[in-house]
């Protein structure tokens, strides 16, 4: 065992991806909803279904700032960000992205610009292939699947 791991640590990206999780400790994660509204009101989200829609979201920075260093010293170190939808708030994703790794869930439809957020992980929601995607994201008239990609 101990010869296969050196075997694959011998490959320098994988070295360094290696030698990167293990300097980083210990994974205390958290996942968090960071707006209280969608651009998109897809069927079967849970967001609506659970109606989180109807739980506001802070009217301003202070809160958000006194969440982060709680979490912070509580020793999170990983942020998910999803619900609503978080590009509706780039400020408050930039918060979280200033003070933890993270990564963030999006429907894609808003784009999520390069610079300030270079090593953040996108991941988009697409729901299936291209027909049920436009049927339970784009109320059967929007092709959010093809502009989200």
């Amino acid at each position: 065992m101990a010869a296969r791991l050196r075997d694959y640590l011998a490959d320098p990206l994988l070295g360094e991806l290696y030698g990167q999780v293990r300097r980083a400790g210990p994974l205390r994660s958290i996942s968090i909803d960071l707006a209280d509204r969608c651009n998109l009101r897809c069927r079967g989200c849970y967001f609506f279904a659970e109606n989180m829609d109807g739980v506001p979201a802070p009217a301003d920075g202070s809160e958000l700032d006194a969440f982060i260093a709680r979490e912070r010293s509580r020793g999170t170190n990983f942020v998910t960000v999803v619900g609503g939808e978080p590009t509706l708030h780039l400020d408050r994703l930039k918060k979280i992205y200033d003070h933890f790794w993270m990564n963030v869930a999006t429907n894609g439809w808003i784009r999520i610009p390069t610079e300030g957020f270079e090593n953040m992980p996108i991941g988009i929601s697409v729901w299936g292939k291209l027909e049920t995607d436009r049927r339970l994201r784009g109320s059967g008239s929007r092709d959010v699947f093809t502009r989200a990609l």
